[in-house]
C-alpha cells in the first residue's frame, strides 16, 4: 500500500449526523481508514481478499468495486500523481508491446501454473508463464 497509516478526515456540519455501524459520530470528530484495511476487507473483497483475482472485476457489478479501491485515495485529498502514474503505465505497457514479442508457454497444464509463477515473491496464485521475445512479429 502507498500510504501505510490510516487517512484521518474530520466529520463535517452538516444537516444528517454521520452515522457508522450503528452508531453515531459527532460533527468535528477525526474518523480514519488506511488503504490497507479498505483493500483487505473481506466483507468488500470477498474470502479470498489477499488472493490476486482479477475475476473479480469480470462481473456484472465490478464498477461498483471501484468505490473501494483506494490506492490513490478518493475525493478533494485524492493524489495529484494518479494521472502521472496511469500515463507511466501507459507507457511502459506499449513500449513492452512496442519492442518485444510475448508467446505463452503451451506446454504447461493448469495443475503446473502454480509452481511456475517466479514473477512474484511469495505468490501462490494461479498465472501464465510466458517468454519474451526480442524480435518483433
Amino acid at each position: 500500500m502507498a500510504v501505510p497509516g490510516r487517512l484521518p478526515r474530520v466529520v463535517p456540519n452538516g444537516t444528517k449526523p454521520l452515522v457508522v455501524d450503528e452508531k453515531v459520530i459527532p460533527v468535528g470528530t477525526i474518523v480514519g481508514m488506511s488503504a490497507y484495511s479498505m483493500h483487505y476487507n473481506e466483507s468488500i473483497w470477498g474470502e479470498d481478499a489477499r488472493v490476486f483475482n482479477p475475476s473479480r472485476w469480470l462481473v456484472a457489478d465490478a464498477k461498483d468495486l471501484e468505490r473501494y479501491l483506494v490506492t490513490f485515495s478518493k475525493g478533494a485529498r485524492q493524489c495529484l500523481g494518479i494521472n502521472i502514474a496511469y500515463a507511466e503505465i501507459t507507457l511502459t505497457l506499449a513500449m513492452l508491446v512496442a519492442r518485444f514479442r510475448f508467446t505463452i508457454d503451451e506446454t504447461v497444464t493448469e495443475s503446473d501454473v502454480r509452481q511456475l509463477d517466479y514473477f512474484v515473491s511469495a505468490f501462490e496464485g494461479t498465472g501464465i508463464r510466458t517468454y519474451v521475445h526480442e524480435d518483433k512479429l
